[in-house]
């Protein structure tokens, strides 16, 4: 194959692979009460939730029991990757993942693969 098919192919599939890349945003309302990172049931394979940049306070991630003790702490620009699972068949549900918040009005920007 010449080098130039090869690297037309190589950038083919770098399109498909970011056209299927999607994104949101949550925001906690109110701090001290979770949320839901999606109000639908969303399927991913892997998932990349990242604090704004312009949080003052600290991004609380985790199941439905998260609060300010519990789950994983992001600070302002802080990420957290949700890598494929071992089994091919199993994934994300983006209503599983919750959030709370140490400000009202602070939250989260995220990047997912759709199953």
């Amino acid at each position: 194959m010449k080098l130039s098919k090869m690297i037309s192919a190589l950038l083919f599939g770098a399109i498909l692979l970011f056209a299927s890349l999607l994104d949101g945003t949550t925001t906690v309302t109110t701090a001290g009460t979770r949320v839901q990172l999606s109000a639908t049931q969303i399927l991913a394979v892997n998932v990349s939730i990242q604090a704004k940049a312009a949080n003052t306070g600290v991004i609380y991630v985790g199941g439905p029991t998260i609060s300010s003790s519990r789950g994983v702490a992001l600070n302002a620009g802080d990420t957290l990757a949700l890598l494929p699972m071992a089994r091919h068949n199993e994934y994300y549900d983006l209503r599983s993942i919750w959030l709370d918040a140490s400000v009202s009005g602070e939250g989260v920007t995220y990047a997912y693969r759709p199953r």
